[in-house]
């Protein structure tokens, strides 16, 4: 399966095109070509990704999905963590 212009796609934009042919298969590509600013590299990944049968498509969209919200969580918590330990902090010096 050739994923190349899914996997160099930024995280926010592989889980939107993931999401996307989960819910739309081939339909997903025309929706995602309206992007006034991403829709060129947003329409050739979802072409990708939906031309594949779909008992190969569907578990491996979901896996991608999965694996693209796993990151963005783990970058959300790498940012939150210096501003809580930050919190800490200055409460108890209060």
């Amino acid at each position: 399966m050739d994923a190349k212009k899914f996997r160099v796609l930024p995280v926010e934009q592989r889980a939107l095109v993931a999401m996307a042919v989960l819910l739309d298969g081939r339909e997903a590509a025309v929706y995602l070509k309206n992007d006034a600013v991403n829709g060129a590299g947003l329409h050739r990944a979802a072409l990708d990704l939906a031309g594949q049968p779909p008992d190969l498509r569907m578990p491996f969209v979901g896996t991608m999905l999965r694996m693209a919200l796993q990151e963005m969580e783990q970058a959300a918590d790498s940012v939150q963590d210096p501003v809580m330990r930050g919190r800490g902090e200055v409460e108890s010096a209060g």
